[in-house]
């Protein structure tokens, strides 16, 4: 609540997928190596420590790694509302206008040399229905 009145806009459904996705044993794997530097703790000891720590470090990685597509289904987040992909669509097609119209006046740029202007638009271009079927199936 207090990040979502300061302008943050965080709701409960990023605030879960921040949580899922934080820095999953960071602070033990900081913590054992201080314990690790600590001569006054039983070797053996510390060898346990450490190797727990960094199996749940590496449990939670892959654990929460792998599962976190499906909480972002789950929860909606990966929803593009019609606005925004009607937006992106008229974007891309604004970007592809604009290099058609920028490289046709480098065609007469003396300059430029004598480019393969076939192969220039088709290294420039965005293929914008290739975008949206890419989104969709995401």
């Amino acid at each position: 609540p207090v990040l979502q009145r300061m302008g943050y806009g965080l709701t409960w459904r990023t605030a879960v997928v921040m949580t899922w996705g934080g820095l999953r044993g960071a602070m033990g794997l900081a913590l054992v190596l201080i314990i690790s530097l600590d001569d006054t703790i039983d070797r053996h000891f510390r060898v346990i420590i450490e190797f727990l720590v960094a199996m749940i470090a590496v449990l939670t990685i892959v654990v929460n790694g792998t599962s976190m597509p499906y909480l972002l289904e789950a929860l909606g987040i990966l929803k593009v509302s019609l606005a925004k992909e009607e937006f992106l669509q008229h974007s891309l097609q604004e970007m592809n206008e604009y290099t058609d119209k920028r490289c046709e006046h480098l065609k007469h740029d003396d300059l430029m040399g004598d480019p393969d202007w076939a192969l220039v638009k088709e290294l420039t271009h965005i293929p914008t229905a290739k975008i949206e079927k890419q989104h969709k199936l995401a």
